[in-house]
């Protein structure tokens, strides 16, 4: 801060870990990038931020996730943060947004906070929110909120399917998971379909997580009323349950049935034989050989499809 002053230039914080991928992948490529190196460097004091040891500073500013990147005028005043992996185009794109108030976190929040609602406020705010990393973030209610604002027919115009797509929460994925053919026109519908099937897992283990009988019944409500093939979003459903219930043994077993489909998704199977692997021990030694049992049915369906190294190694620590 004390350099900022002097040379009355906005400090830019990126807040990362060693251990994570996305800042790793950020230090090889897009911060050695010549624009970026150039633009930063003019622009703004930059600092560099562990947060697993500087764990105050992550508290201070909120931050719940890695690479968070940080915008302070000279002051100190916070402008703007976003995060993630990023192309250098759009890191650059990200320090201009600091100082526009239309797209500046800060501004956007300060406005929020004093009573604005316009359609147009709540759209670019949960947009900031998206990419904030925050524990304490009001994104759900933002987009409940703009979503209120529109009417079902400007709900599936383009600039609101593609900004529906992009967000990640409660109210959105509830509209995609329950409006999936408006996405057609604009996304491939393998990506749509991946994107149901992942809000689905996910409700489904938070069921589990959750115990809740009723929670889990409305997911296979869903299961079975928004998928055209109701078979695989049933097993879906069922082995992600539990998985959040920690129920290693019924994990596998959900698992097994799955991979009796015809076309059952290798990632799904590669991630269960992995998590028995890890897990499995938690219940017990009987009900973690009576679910290794389970998963060693798995592998050969595994390894027709995929005999990879990786694959070869995780079937023979299973056996072993």
């Amino acid at each position: 801060m004390q350099k900022a002053q002097q040379l009355q230039q906005p400090v830019f914080v990126y807040a990362y870990s060693p251990g994570c991928h996305f800042c790793q992948q950020m230090e090889k490529t897009t911060l050695h990038d010549a624009a970026v190196a150039t633009y930063y460097a003019a622009t703004f004091v930059s600092l560099k931020v562990d947060i697993t040891v500087d764990t105050a500073f992550a508290r201070r500013y909120d931050i719940n996730g890695f690479p968070t990147y940080l915008y302070f005028d000279s002051a100190g005043q916070p402008l703007h943060r976003s995060s993630g992996e990023k192309p250098a185009a759009a890191f650059i794109a990200d320090a201009q947004a600091a100082f526009q108030p239309q797209t500046a976190f800060y501004a956007l929040q300060r406005q929020y906070q004093a009573g604005s609602r316009s359609p147009d406020l709540l759209y670019r705010y949960s947009q900031a929110l998206n990419s904030s990393n925050q524990r304490h973030n009001p994104q759900a209610q933002v987009l409940t909120e703009y979503l209120a604002t529109q009417s079902a027919l400007q709900l599936k115009s383009e600039n609101n399917i593609r900004y529906l797509f992009e967000q990640y929460s409660a109210p959105t994925d509830e509209y995609i998971i329950r409006h999936q053919s408006d996405f057609a026109p604009y996304y491939p519908a393998a990506v749509v379909q991946k994107r149901a099937y992942r809000i689905l897992a996910a409700r489904a283990f938070d069921a589990g997580k959750q115990a809740s009988g009723e929670a889990f019944r409305t997911v296979q409500k869903l299961a079975h009323t928004q998928f055209a093939d109701t078979a695989q979003a049933g097993h879906t459903a069922r082995i992600n349950f539990w998985e959040g219930r920690r129920d290693w043994l019924r994990y596998a077993q959900a698992t097994r049935r799955y991979s009796l489909l015809a076309s059952p998704d290798l990632y799904t199977l590669r991630k269960s034989a992995t998590y028995l692997y890890h897990f499995g021990e938690e219940q017990g030694p009987e009900r973690q050989q009576q679910a290794l049992q389970e998963i060693l049915a798995v592998l050969p369906v595994l390894l027709k499809a995929e005999r990879s190294y990786e694959s070869l190694l995780l079937c023979a620590r299973l056996e072993h």
